[in-house]
């Protein structure tokens, strides 16, 4: 209890030594809070937007598909023998899922009042009209016209992909895509809906037809390229829910989780997360620096006041829990004030978002499958481990300059040598 009244009192005595020790750690916590908010908040909302639009926890492919999967290799495809006893075992477990055929295509639409042809590459996703509502939630974002229908012609598109076209519905595309085998086949579709999502990704580049009509014209015989499956949870499925699927399926086909269908996707936003969390360690230590220099002004300063608490029968590890214990209490004041702002920050902005529009064009693909409206996340461990994170830097940048006062003499202490 009089340790810590004692430094209760140093620190107002020394009231521009435990200034600058809570700024340093107050701005610490504010911007790792702040920062930490926002890439999670980034990361949590992409890969929502990634599974509710674009691609299910995990995938199944025939034999040989993944490794091409880029370039929708149509010899590689689940038969319909093959995909009978994959529904078969997946019905029998209850998951949730949707066969797709995916291929390249080029819409080509000519504009008869400017006298101008529009040429467009994009990805068709032919679909399982009923199935896949019940694994991604592309109908509920048809922002003009209607949602496709099985069995009925008619293309939908991505809002970005109708506005690039400048084609409204009711127009006619030409679309040029792969069938069976590689061969090339040309249809004329009515545009029957637009989808606008929250994935960039899809309004931008995807268009969708119903797998039935496709699988005639294209002479697929039942073929599809992937299934794509879920468990029916709210929250993501584990990867362990991929070895599930695998201990199930046939010879030939296997299944793959999301992060390593998508894993250049993954290890853009790993890799941008890591490159801002070790500048915030950096700024930690800056922070540390700077209290560090401010301890070892502290000792200079109070080398006659150490000299004397030591004749008075103070030991050195005594007078050093004292020192430490200065800067651990005006670290927690700083650590609980840069919480509570940023609180006061993060709960608005998670609410109404940052529009960074001004800064990224609407067209360009910066990769995150996040709208330019992004908004924060308010994660309650964070406001554990960064303030313990900035306390524990504060005690080390503190104690480390006492090792060295330690080693003093007396007599060097009171001629403040």
């Amino acid at each position: 209890m009089n340790t810590l009244l004692l430094a209760l009192r140093n620190l107002n005595r020394y009231k521009t030594r435990t200034l600058v020790t809570v700024l340093a750690v107050l701005v610490s916590v504010l911007i790792s809070i702040i920062v930490d908010g926002f890439l999670r908040g980034v990361f949590n909302l992409s890969t929502y937007n990634l599974l509710a639009y674009e691609s299910s926890e995990v995938t199944i492919y025939g034999d040989g598909y993944f490794d091409k999967r880029d370039e929708y290799p149509s010899e590689n495809l689940i038969e319909e023998s093959e995909k009978k006893a994959i529904f078969n075992s997946l019905d029998n477990r209850g998951y949730l899922y949707v066969p797709r055929y995916k291929t390249g295509a080029t819409l080509l639409f000519y504009n008869e009042s400017e006298e101008i042809e529009i040429e467009l590459n994009t990805i068709l996703i032919g679909l399982d009209v009923e199935k896949d509502s019940t694994v991604y939630s592309l109908s509920k974002f048809v922002t003009d016209g209607t949602w496709l229908t099985n069995g009925k012609e008619g293309i939908v598109l991505g809002s970005k992909v109708a506005e690039k076209l400048d084609v409204k519905i009711g127009d006619t595309l030409t679309v040029e895509l792969n069938g069976r085998d590689g061969f090339k086949e040309v249809l004329d579709q009515e545009i029957v809906g637009v989808v606008n999502t929250e994935n960039p990704a899809v309004n931008s580049s995807l268009v969708f037809m119903s797998l039935d009509v496709l699988n005639d014209y294209l002479y697929l015989d039942g073929a599809i390229s992937e299934i794509d499956v879920s468990d029916g949870s709210s929250l993501v499925a584990k990867r362990s829910f991929t070895n599930e699927i695998n201990s199930i399926l046939p010879l030939g086909a296997k299944a793959y989780y999301y992060e390593d269908v998508n894993s250049d996707l993954m290890a853009i936003m790993t890799g941008d997360m890591g490159g801002c969390y070790f500048v915030l360690i950096f700024l930690f230590v800056i922070a540390a620096t700077g209290i560090s220099n401010t301890m070892i002004m502290a000792l200079m300063e109070r080398q006659k006041e150490t000299a004397m608490m030591i004749t008075l029968g103070f030991s050195h590890k005594d007078i050093s829990f004292d020192f430490v214990l200065e800067v651990l209490l005006s670290g927690l004041i700083g650590a609980v004030i840069g919480l509570l702002i940023g609180l006061m920050i993060l709960i608005p902005l998670s609410k109404s978002g940052i529009d960074i529009s001004s800064l990224v064009s609407s067209d360009m693909d910066y990769g995150y499958r996040v709208p330019l409206l992004i908004r924060p996340g308010v994660y309650f461990e964070s406001f554990i481990i960064i303030p313990l994170l900035a306390l524990f830097f504060s005690v080390l940048s503190a104690y480390l300059p006492l090792r060295h006062f330690r080693k003093k003499e007396i007599s060097t202490l009171f001629r403040g040598i």
